[in-house]
């Protein structure tokens, strides 16, 4: 830990082992808390045996549906970034506001998983890599859904695979219908590439360059909304030319964290009627409202601060029992996680087990449970 009380990794398998744990314990979370179910890839695998979507109860039966597809790496489902889990909060790392006010708003939610393309070392049929995901997703599991009105979220290189798959899209195949009923699209520090977009058919182009219609949130300095033409993310230059869309500013200079950062706007801009509302190099209704700010910071800030004043209480909590249960989670094997978890989730109490995953925890040589950050991922990592 540095002297800003910020989890310094110690090499590229630490990182590894702690991004590990986050990926098995965040899709849990989905459930938990967002009442999301899984959905495994492909279709008629058993439960463990493939890649696990996301999705809402009654996500087939909704009127419009709202597809959200993360970016590239150690993240898995529900996971903008494990950086920002370990060393931000879950609120600023994960979707969970988002689906949160997805909710709230009346969508029908699926949340891709483009990352998970494995399995005991064999590739999954389908999701062999990021781009076959998402395509598969969109063949097999969209098609199924009553909504006339689809809007998509992408993040980072998950905007790269979706335009991978809406260049085959044609008045009478699956990916032309797909875009006959999307609404809105909205890119968050989007990595797709000027290429992809000669390659899309001229509808897609006109949905890309419709200002009413796309919108891609960049790191940068200035305000929330400022459209912007040039801009850097992850020491990579780019310009509003190049992605085909209107660009705007994040109001942050963090790649994964342009997702929270944009949360109210991103909102904003699928919900508007209009999109004309227009100032010299400033998008009015990117602008969160104050009352939205107030209103937000009441509801999101809630989960945060309990987690963070129960600490000391919940930790003593916590019995051996439980504690041996989230030990044996974390120390098995990456295939066997997912199972191990569930496991120490039946056996254990999950409230408790919860509170204590919750509180950033390590373990040192001699196996001693100590916390390692206040405002660390709800984790724990053999260190």
């Amino acid at each position: 830990m540095n002297g800003n009380g910020r989890f310094v990794f110690k090499d590229g398998d630490n990182y590894e082992s702690l991004a590990d744990a986050i990926a098995q314990y965040v899709p849990m979370l989905l459930e938990e808390e967002a009442h999301l179910e899984p959905v495994w890839l492909p279709l008629g695998v058993n439960p463990g045996e493939g890649c696990p979507i996301f999705v809402s109860h009654g996500y087939e039966s909704a009127d419009k549906l709202l597809l959200i597809i993360q970016g590239s790496g150690l993240v898995r489902a529900g996971v903008w970034g494990c950086n920002l889990c370990i060393n931000e909060s879950l609120e600023q790392g994960t979707m969970l506001p988002y689906l949160r006010m997805a909710t709230a708003f009346g969508y029908g939610v699926i949340v891709f998983n483009p990352n998970e393309n494995r399995v005991e070392g064999n590739p999954i049929p389908g999701s062999e890599n990021p781009t076959n995901h998402v395509a598969y997703v969109m063949e097999h599991i969209v098609p199924q859904c009553a909504a006339q009105e689809i809007d998509v979220l992408a993040h980072s290189q998950g905007g790269r695979s979706l335009l991978a798959y809406l260049a085959r899209a044609k008045r009478d195949n699956t990916a032309g219908r797909i875009v006959d009923k999307m609404g809105r699209v909205v890119f968050t520090d989007s990595y797709h590439v000027q290429t992809q977009l000669a390659f899309l058919p001229s509808r897609v182009r006109s949905l890309m360059s419709d200002a009413k219609r796309s919108i891609n949130f960049v790191p940068h300095s200035a305000e929330l909304g400022t459209r912007v033409e040039e801009w850097s993310s992850q020491d990579y230059s780019f310009t509003e030319a190049e992605r085909g869309c209107l660009c705007v500013s994040s109001g942050v200079l963090d790649h994964a964290s342009t997702n929270y950062a944009a949360i109210h706007a991103v909102f904003d801009f699928l919900q508007a009627d209009r999109y004309d509302d227009f100032t010299p190099g400033q998008l009015k209704v990117m602008q969160a409202r104050p009352s939205e700010k107030s209103s937000s910071t009441s509801s999101t800030a809630s989960p945060r601060d309990s987690e963070t004043s129960s600490s000391s209480s919940s930790i003593s909590a916590v019995s051996p029992t439980d504690r041996n249960e989230v030990c044996r989670m974390i120390d098995a094997p990456n295939d066997n996680k997912r199972a191990a978890a569930r496991t120490a989730k039946r056996h254990t109490s999950w409230t408790r087990l919860k509170s204590y995953m919750t509180q950033a925890m390590t373990r040192n040589s001699s196996n001693a449970i100590k916390p390692f950050s206040d405002n660390a991922v709800s984790i724990m990592v053999t260190i």
